[in-house]
């Protein structure tokens, strides 16, 4: 949940947009993450979005993004992924729970 709190303290900064992407479903697999995530994103003023799980990932659209921000779970799965545009992705901040 620590990366929810970095992406809520991002989102309240000027000229900042965030586009979740919730490859795993986490948001909507609980009451309390989805209450989290909908308290962001009605405190940024539209500037966190979700990603439509629906549409695939295009490297064109990777290149448009600054930041990649993920949790050390999320960047070991996606690590371990055969994905087409992890060379196009950006600067990458890594995220890892305290307790871990």
């Amino acid at each position: 949940m620590h990366i929810f709190t970095f992406i809520y303290q991002t989102a309240l900064k000027e000229n900042v947009e965030i586009m979740v992407w919730d490859a795993v479903g986490i948001i909507q697999s609980g009451h309390k993450m989805k209450k989290l995530y909908q308290f962001i994103v009605k405190k940024s003023d539209g500037r966190v979005h979700l990603w439509d799980n629906n549409k695939k990932i295009e490297k064109e659209f990777i290149r448009t993004q600054d930041l990649l921000i993920t949790g050390i779970d999320g960047w070991s799965r996606l690590v371990d992924t055969p994905l087409t545009w992890k060379d196009s992705l950006p600067s990458t901040l890594i995220i890892k729970d305290s307790s871990n």
